[in-house]
């Protein structure tokens, strides 16, 4: 990749030890790993992460959705821009990255990487609407949190 530019974006008061640099580190290696399993790759990369709360997150998934909740994670992939930059926004939900960490009896800053993570190969084209696709969107998932010394996060 040639280009990267990346904002973020706290619209929330409780940060939890989830620093912009934390962010960074995790969007950049997941760039730096989909880069070499992908060669539909874009050149240029304009991503905006916002951390919200429920309110706007229940909002963005039933406007866009049509989801009558909030969710932990979504990403609007907009393809190229005038400038030729792949633009996307990744929406994490920090209430319910917080509730599922706690359900699901992981780290709050695992949890918070592995939907990084997920919504940084969103950004890029990877989906998992095909089961085919959702195993190598999970696959590579797990690949970038093992690089990271994290743990699986579908175990």
């Amino acid at each position: 990749m040639n280009q990267f530019f990346l904002k973020i974006e706290f619209n929330i008061n409780e940060k939890l030890g989830l620093f912009r640099w934390r962010f960074q580190n995790w969007i950049k290696k997941t760039l730096e790993i989909a880069k070499n399993d992908s060669s539909n790759f874009p050149q240029k990369l304009e991503l905006c992460l916002r951390l919200v709360g429920i309110r706007e997150s229940h909002m963005l998934n039933y406007q866009f959705r049509n989801c009558d909740y909030p969710t932990n994670v979504l990403t609007f992939e907009y393809g190229l821009n005038q400038f030729g930059k792949t633009c996307s926004d990744i929406i994490i939900c920090v209430p319910i990255l917080k509730l599922e960490a706690n359900e699901q009896g992981k780290s709050l800053l695992h949890h918070a990487a592995h939907l990084t993570i997920h919504g940084t190969l969103h950004s890029i084209g990877y989906n998992h609407i095909k089961q085919k696709e959702a195993a190598q969107m999970e696959a590579l998932e797990t690949k970038i949190m093992i690089k990271m010394n994290m743990p699986n996060p579908y175990i």
